[in-house]
């Protein structure tokens, strides 16, 4: 039983973006979030900074929705910034 703990994790997230495909229509999604304009990837932007500042969780639901969202370059240039805006945060906040 000790080897599968680490398929939980693996298994909800894979049931979560199973249940997201299901319920919500992906191509509605990216046409709100394109007319959002320069909101839409902001509000992406702060999400994944949240998940490392605000409170340590898991940002891997959000990776493959960005990669469905935004497209790969696109979506893999925000993790970027996300990810590089978060940790810079949360150096600073433990310098202090």
């Amino acid at each position: 039983m000790e080897q599968y703990k680490n398929f939980i994790p693996l298994s909800i997230t894979i049931l979560a973006l199973v249940l997201l495909a299901w319920f919500v229509d992906i191509e509605s999604m990216k046409v709100w979030i394109e007319s959002a304009g320069y909101w839409g990837p902001a509000v992406f932007i702060f999400l994944k900074i949240s998940t490392i500042v605000i409170a340590p969780l898991s940002g891997s639901p959000l990776y493959p929705l960005v990669g469905i969202i935004f497209g790969f370059s696109k979506g893999l240039i925000y993790v970027e910034i996300g990810d590089f805006l978060g940790y810079t945060i949360a150096f600073c906040i433990s310098r202090f």
